[in-house]
This record gives C-alpha cells, sequence and structure tokens, in this order.
C-alpha cells in the first residue's frame, strides 16, 4: 500500500498537461526529498552487451572523474538498450561535478570540448582520444519547468536528479 501511495503521489506532484496547457509549478528542495524512495532498486548487470561498453575511451572518461573525486554514471537510452540486452548506442553520462568544474578538469587533462550549447543545463561534451564524444550532464534539479525547457539548480544527489526525471528508464542510472 505504501508504495502505490507513493506512485500516486509522484503522479499527482508532476506537471500536468491539459490540451495543449503546460501548468508550471515551482518545487522545492523539500518537495522533492518527500518523493524520493530510501532503498532505491539496484540491478547489476553482467552481460556481453554491458562489457562491450567498457571501451578504453568510456574507461579513460572514468578515470578522469575519479582522479578529481567526481562520481560518474551512465544515463539514458544506453541504460534502457542494455536491460534490454541490446547492445547500447549513444553512451550519455551523469556526473556530480557542475559544468564550471568539468570545463576546468577537461582543461587541466587537455581534452577538447565541443557544442557548449548545453552548459546552461549542465551538459558538457569532452571528445576523449580524439576519438569518442560523450555528453556529461551535471545532476540536477528542476526549479521551474515547462516539460521542455527548465530553470535548474545544480546538485550531488542522485536521488533528487532521478526523481526530476520521468517515470521512465531516464530515472535510472
Amino acid at each position: 500500500m505504501k508504495r502505490l501511495f507513493q506512485l500516486d503521489y509522484l503522479f499527482i506532484h508532476k506537471l500536468h498537461y491539459s490540451k495543449g496547457v503546460v501548468h508550471k509549478r515551482v518545487r522545492s528542495k523539500m518537495d522533492l526529498n518527500l518523493k524520493c524512495r530510501d532503498d532505491p532498486v539496484v540491478l547489476k548487470l553482467d552481460t556481453p552487451e554491458f562489457r562491450n561498453i567498457f571501451t578504453q575511451e568510456v574507461m579513460d572518461l572514468k578515470k578522469i572523474f575519479d582522479k578529481y573525486n567526481f562520481e560518474i554514471r551512465i544515463a539514458g537510452g544506453a541504460v534502457r538498450d542494455l536491460l534490454l540486452g541490446q547492445a547500447a548506442k549513444d553512451l550519455d553520462f551523469a556526473t556530480t561535478a557542475n559544468p564550471e568544474e568539468m570545463k576546468n578538469i577537461f582543461t587541466e587533462e587537455n581534452i577538447r570540448m565541443i557544442n557548449m550549447s548545453g552548459e546552461k543545463h549542465g551538459t558538457i561534451t569532452p571528445r576523449i582520444n580524439d576519438k569518442e564524444n560523450f555528453e556529461v550532464t551535471t545532476l540536477r534539479v528542476d526549479l521551474v519547468t515547462d516539460g521542455r525547457h527548465a530553470e535548474v539548480e545544480f546538485t550531488k544527489d542522485w536521488k533528487l536528479d532521478a526523481n526530476r526525471r520521468d517515470l521512465t528508464i531516464n530515472s535510472m542510472f
């Protein structure tokens, strides 16, 4: 019963759409904390598809974030693909580093950054080993959103970031 209540609470407090009109709602951090599970579900993957994503470029990206004491995890469509037993395409990452910290790290490590248009929402795209580009996005909370455009605040809390995402695979890391 408690789990059903949590889902109802999530649906009620998400933005709602009606005949093309989007109703905005400002959310507080306290409100977001109320909706997070205390016990996230953890699933360990050990499949050939999962092992194949760990290219030299992915490993180098992870080492860089480890060196500067920031967490980084695979996010988005790659998680969906892996759970479906498919090869992951288009690896995206989520991190506890904010955009300024990422820019400093990549500059210090002589890594070229491309497509800086997503910086406002926390996305930096480094080109690792001059071979592969990865979108790396800072964990964030949407303070005000119309479903597509948001005023954001960066966070280091994985649960707060997962909570702002839709109730699909996008809230999994």
